[in-house]
């Protein structure tokens, strides 16, 4: 008769790692170099307790999609979302401050945020603002202007709605910082915009929103703009416009500033320029000028525009 003997060995302890180490994909191009001092201890179950004589505890379960390991200092990792980053839009409260609204990442697919945050510069601090009722729903490609009491933003998308003509993403939406508190309007005056945009501009010009330029997504096609709309909120009232002159061409992800009298716009799908005045609602060429690149970021200093991003870097004085 044969007898035969099962052996389990258990091992608790510890052991160094002198190798290196693919990591994300089964054969990975490169490797990264964990060193030959580098330890992990793990206990009965398996289960890696102690990095490098540090004590770590690992999540019970698995994160879901995308989401990444954070530690809080203490050993104690957690799942957690990502922070969002590219096309993040910001509109300027008071002196001191600047608040940030929405936002998105993209990696495999495109993800939206809906943060709010404040950030107070003479405190050097950030604040999350509570979402509230009557807060937008999360998106990208909007637009924001600042009044001097209430940030005001309109149109945009998001990964749930490609192609969003819906009266979410034609309604307008206040926040006052003073209340914290959102306002969300739906019904207008006079003519409002019945396609929603992305990628268009908005600048304020001290009594009214201009809305320029811009790309609407339909069911299997896009459209760009070269027409835009004014919202004066004291009258709650959309004009549409299109201006004389000199009109540009259409396009989307384009610049523009305010002068304090015209609005200049910039770049974006064409290599032109052009400066409307809504006085005489006429557009005037911006001759020469860099060649044309998308989202560049564009800010008036009192005399001149200064454009940066992608590879351009220059300055325009009208």
């Amino acid at each position: 008769m044969r007898i035969t003997t099962t052996m389990l060995i258990f091992f608790i302890g510890h052991f160094t790692l002198a190798q290196n180490v693919g990591i994300g994909t089964t054969e990975p191009a490169e490797k990264l170099s964990v060193g030959n001092t580098s330890q992990f201890r793990i206990n009965e179950s398996g289960n890696i307790i102690r990095i490098n004589d540090v004590p770590v505890s690992f999540p019970a379960t698995q994160g879901g999609n995308r989401r990444v390991l954070t530690n809080d200092g203490s050993g104690n990792l957690t799942w957690v979302d990502p922070l969002p980053s590219g096309a993040v839009l910001f509109s300027r409260f008071e002196n001191d401050a600047s608040l940030l609204n929405a936002g998105y990442s993209m990696r495999s697919k495109l993800e939206t945020y809906n943060t709010k945050t404040y950030y107070g510069e003479n405190t050097g601090t950030w604040l999350q603002l509570s979402v509230g009722a009557n807060a937008p729903l999360v998106r990208y490609g909007h637009s924001a202007v600042w009044t001097g009491t209430e940030m005001i933003i309109w149109g945009g998308t998001n990964v749930a709605s490609p192609y969003p003509v819906t009266t979410e993403f034609l309604s307008l939406f206040k926040y006052n910082p003073s209340t914290n508190v959102w306002t969300k309007i739906s019904s207008f005056n006079g003519t409002p915009p019945t396609t929603t945009r992305t990628g268009h501009t908005a600048v304020w010009t001290g009594s009214e929103m201009i809305v320029w330029g811009g790309r609407t997504y339909n069911s299997g096609s896009v459209s760009n703009h070269n027409g835009g709309f004014k919202y004066n909120p004291s009258t709650n009232t959309w004009t549409p416009f299109t201006g004389g002159g000199s009109h540009p061409g259409a396009r989307f992800n384009h610049s523009a500033v305010w002068t304090g009298s015209r609005m200049i716009i910039w770049g974006g799908s064409s290599a032109t320029g052009s400066s409307y005045a809504p006085a005489t609602d006429v557009w005037s060429d911006i001759a020469g000028g860099p060649a044309f690149e998308s989202n560049v970021a564009a800010v008036w200093t009192g005399t001149e525009m200064i454009l940066w991003g992608n590879t351009t870097k220059a300055k325009y004085n009208p």
